[in-house]
Protein backbone atom coordinates (compact mmCIF):
# COMPACT_ATOMS: atom_id res chain seq x y z
CA UNK A 1 0.00 0.00 0.00
CA UNK A 2 1.17 3.54 -0.73
CA UNK A 3 2.00 5.72 2.26
CA UNK A 4 0.21 9.08 2.27
CA UNK A 5 2.92 11.10 4.06
CA UNK A 6 5.66 10.72 1.44
CA UNK A 7 7.54 13.82 0.21
CA UNK A 8 6.06 15.58 -2.84
CA UNK A 9 8.26 13.87 -5.42
CA UNK A 10 7.15 10.48 -4.09
CA UNK A 11 3.51 11.32 -3.50
CA UNK A 12 1.02 8.63 -4.57
CA UNK A 13 -0.18 8.97 -8.14
CA UNK A 14 -3.06 7.25 -9.88
CA UNK A 15 -1.48 4.91 -12.41
CA UNK A 16 -2.93 2.47 -14.83
CA UNK A 17 -0.38 -0.31 -15.00
CA UNK A 18 -1.09 -2.27 -18.11
CA UNK A 19 1.33 -3.66 -20.63
CA UNK A 20 0.75 -4.04 -24.34
CA UNK A 21 0.38 -7.79 -23.90
CA UNK A 22 -2.31 -7.18 -21.24
CA UNK A 23 -4.16 -4.86 -23.64
CA UNK A 24 -4.06 -7.55 -26.33
CA UNK A 25 -5.18 -10.16 -23.78
CA UNK A 26 -8.09 -7.90 -22.74
CA UNK A 27 -9.23 -7.53 -26.36
CA UNK A 28 -8.97 -11.27 -27.06
CA UNK A 29 -10.70 -12.13 -23.78
CA UNK A 30 -13.61 -9.90 -24.74
CA UNK A 31 -13.91 -11.58 -28.15
CA UNK A 32 -13.76 -15.04 -26.57
CA UNK A 33 -16.40 -14.27 -23.96
CA UNK A 34 -18.68 -12.71 -26.59
CA UNK A 35 -18.20 -15.88 -28.66
CA UNK A 36 -16.74 -13.88 -31.54
CA UNK A 37 -13.91 -16.41 -31.31
CA UNK A 38 -15.38 -19.90 -31.01
CA UNK A 39 -14.04 -22.65 -28.74
CA UNK A 40 -11.26 -24.51 -30.56
CA UNK A 41 -10.70 -21.63 -33.02
CA UNK A 42 -7.11 -21.21 -34.13
CA UNK A 43 -5.50 -17.87 -33.21
CA UNK A 44 -3.08 -17.26 -36.10
CA UNK A 45 -0.05 -15.32 -34.91
CA UNK A 46 0.85 -13.33 -38.02
CA UNK A 47 -2.64 -11.98 -38.82
CA UNK A 48 -3.31 -11.23 -35.14
CA UNK A 49 0.03 -9.53 -34.52
CA UNK A 50 -0.60 -7.43 -37.65
CA UNK A 51 -4.15 -6.60 -36.55
CA UNK A 52 -2.99 -5.51 -33.08
CA UNK A 53 0.21 -3.98 -34.49
CA UNK A 54 2.35 -5.85 -31.97
CA UNK A 55 5.24 -8.29 -32.19
CA UNK A 56 4.60 -12.01 -32.17
CA UNK A 57 6.37 -12.20 -28.79
CA UNK A 58 3.86 -9.70 -27.35
CA UNK A 59 1.02 -11.75 -28.80
CA UNK A 60 2.47 -14.95 -27.31
CA UNK A 61 2.67 -13.24 -23.92
CA UNK A 62 -1.03 -12.35 -24.27
CA UNK A 63 -1.71 -16.03 -25.05
CA UNK A 64 0.20 -17.00 -21.89
CA UNK A 65 -1.87 -14.57 -19.80
CA UNK A 66 -5.09 -15.99 -21.23
CA UNK A 67 -3.72 -19.50 -20.77
CA UNK A 68 -3.45 -18.89 -17.02
CA UNK A 69 -7.16 -18.05 -17.06
CA UNK A 70 -7.94 -21.23 -18.97
CA UNK A 71 -9.18 -19.32 -22.03
CA UNK A 72 -6.40 -20.07 -24.52
CA UNK A 73 -4.27 -23.13 -25.18
CA UNK A 74 -0.83 -22.21 -26.53
CA UNK A 75 0.84 -25.21 -28.09
CA UNK A 76 4.52 -25.21 -29.10
CA UNK A 77 4.99 -25.08 -32.89
CA UNK A 78 1.19 -24.98 -33.37
CA UNK A 79 0.23 -21.61 -31.92
CA UNK A 80 -2.75 -20.46 -29.91
CA UNK A 81 -6.25 -21.89 -29.83
CA UNK A 82 -9.35 -20.82 -27.97
CA UNK A 83 -9.76 -23.36 -25.18
CA UNK A 84 -12.62 -25.82 -25.11
CA UNK A 85 -14.45 -26.81 -21.94
CA UNK A 86 -16.26 -30.11 -21.66
CA UNK A 87 -19.13 -30.84 -19.29
CA UNK A 88 -16.67 -32.54 -16.92
CA UNK A 89 -14.59 -29.34 -16.83
CA UNK A 90 -17.64 -27.25 -15.89
CA UNK A 91 -18.59 -29.73 -13.15
CA UNK A 92 -15.04 -29.58 -11.80
CA UNK A 93 -15.10 -25.77 -11.72
CA UNK A 94 -18.35 -25.78 -9.76
CA UNK A 95 -16.93 -28.40 -7.37
CA UNK A 96 -13.94 -26.15 -6.63
CA UNK A 97 -16.16 -23.10 -6.31
CA UNK A 98 -18.40 -24.89 -3.83
CA UNK A 99 -15.44 -25.80 -1.59
CA UNK A 100 -14.19 -22.20 -1.56
CA UNK A 101 -17.60 -20.66 -0.96
CA UNK A 102 -18.58 -23.03 1.85
CA UNK A 103 -15.26 -22.28 3.55
CA UNK A 104 -15.91 -18.55 3.12
CA UNK A 105 -19.45 -18.81 4.50
CA UNK A 106 -18.15 -20.68 7.54
CA UNK A 107 -15.63 -17.86 8.15
CA UNK A 108 -18.30 -15.14 8.32
CA UNK A 109 -18.13 -15.01 12.12
CA UNK A 110 -14.42 -14.14 12.08
CA UNK A 111 -14.42 -12.04 8.89
CA UNK A 112 -13.71 -8.33 9.15
CA UNK A 113 -16.51 -5.79 8.83
CA UNK A 114 -14.88 -4.67 5.56
CA UNK A 115 -15.18 -8.17 4.02
CA UNK A 116 -18.82 -8.42 5.11
CA UNK A 117 -19.54 -4.91 3.74
CA UNK A 118 -18.02 -5.84 0.36
CA UNK A 119 -20.41 -8.82 0.25
CA UNK A 120 -23.42 -6.65 1.15
CA UNK A 121 -22.49 -4.07 -1.50
CA UNK A 122 -22.12 -6.79 -4.11
CA UNK A 123 -25.58 -8.10 -3.27
CA UNK A 124 -26.96 -4.60 -3.95
CA UNK A 125 -25.19 -4.50 -7.34
CA UNK A 126 -26.52 -7.98 -8.20
CA UNK A 127 -30.06 -6.98 -7.19
CA UNK A 128 -29.87 -3.93 -9.45
CA UNK A 129 -28.53 -5.92 -12.43
CA UNK A 130 -31.15 -8.66 -11.94
CA UNK A 131 -34.01 -6.18 -11.82
CA UNK A 132 -32.76 -4.40 -14.95
CA UNK A 133 -32.64 -7.78 -16.71
CA UNK A 134 -29.24 -7.27 -18.33
CA UNK A 135 -27.84 -10.77 -18.85
CA UNK A 136 -24.13 -9.92 -18.94
CA UNK A 137 -24.30 -7.66 -15.89
CA UNK A 138 -26.25 -10.33 -14.02
CA UNK A 139 -23.60 -12.95 -14.79
CA UNK A 140 -20.72 -10.63 -13.83
CA UNK A 141 -22.34 -9.48 -10.57
CA UNK A 142 -23.41 -13.03 -9.72
CA UNK A 143 -19.85 -14.36 -10.08
CA UNK A 144 -18.43 -11.38 -8.17
CA UNK A 145 -20.96 -12.00 -5.38
CA UNK A 146 -19.74 -15.59 -5.05
CA UNK A 147 -16.13 -14.36 -5.10
CA UNK A 148 -17.04 -12.07 -2.18
CA UNK A 149 -18.42 -15.07 -0.27
CA UNK A 150 -15.07 -16.86 -0.72
CA UNK A 151 -13.47 -13.49 0.10
CA UNK A 152 -14.75 -13.81 3.68
CA UNK A 153 -11.67 -16.02 4.17
CA UNK A 154 -9.61 -12.85 3.59
CA UNK A 155 -6.86 -14.75 1.81
CA UNK A 156 -5.20 -13.04 -1.16
CA UNK A 157 -4.31 -16.47 -2.57
CA UNK A 158 -7.90 -17.70 -2.37
CA UNK A 159 -9.04 -14.44 -4.00
CA UNK A 160 -6.56 -14.86 -6.87
CA UNK A 161 -7.49 -18.52 -7.31
CA UNK A 162 -11.21 -17.70 -7.31
CA UNK A 163 -10.59 -15.01 -9.94
CA UNK A 164 -9.13 -17.66 -12.26
CA UNK A 165 -12.07 -19.98 -11.59
CA UNK A 166 -14.50 -17.11 -12.27
CA UNK A 167 -12.82 -16.39 -15.63
CA UNK A 168 -13.27 -20.03 -16.61
CA UNK A 169 -16.87 -20.04 -15.37
CA UNK A 170 -17.64 -16.94 -17.48
CA UNK A 171 -16.10 -18.78 -20.42
CA UNK A 172 -18.19 -21.87 -19.70
CA UNK A 173 -21.34 -19.78 -19.47
CA UNK A 174 -20.47 -18.12 -22.80
CA UNK A 175 -19.80 -21.50 -24.43
CA UNK A 176 -23.09 -22.92 -23.21
CA UNK A 177 -24.82 -19.73 -24.39
CA UNK A 178 -26.66 -19.96 -21.08
CA UNK A 179 -30.33 -20.63 -21.40
CA UNK A 180 -30.53 -21.07 -17.62
CA UNK A 181 -33.60 -19.10 -16.60
CA UNK A 182 -31.84 -17.48 -13.68
CA UNK A 183 -29.86 -15.45 -16.21
CA UNK A 184 -32.37 -15.41 -19.05
CA UNK A 185 -35.15 -14.15 -16.78
CA UNK A 186 -33.36 -12.59 -13.81
CA UNK A 187 -35.39 -10.99 -11.09
CA UNK A 188 -36.82 -11.66 -7.66
CA UNK A 189 -35.86 -15.36 -7.62
CA UNK A 190 -32.12 -14.72 -8.09
CA UNK A 191 -32.25 -11.80 -5.64
CA UNK A 192 -33.95 -13.94 -3.01
CA UNK A 193 -31.50 -16.81 -3.42
CA UNK A 194 -28.50 -14.55 -2.98
CA UNK A 195 -30.03 -12.56 -0.12
CA UNK A 196 -30.44 -15.85 1.79
CA UNK A 197 -26.73 -16.58 1.31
Amino acid sequence: ALVSNLPGEFAPRAMRRISTSEEVADALREQILKRELAPGARLPEIPLSNAFQVSRNTLREAFRLLGREGLVDHLPHRGGFVAQLEEADIRDLYRIRRILEISGARAVGTASERARELLRRQLTLLEDAARRGIWRDSVDHDLTFHARVAGLLESPRVDAFFETIAAQLRFGIAIMNVVDEKYALPGERIVGQHARI
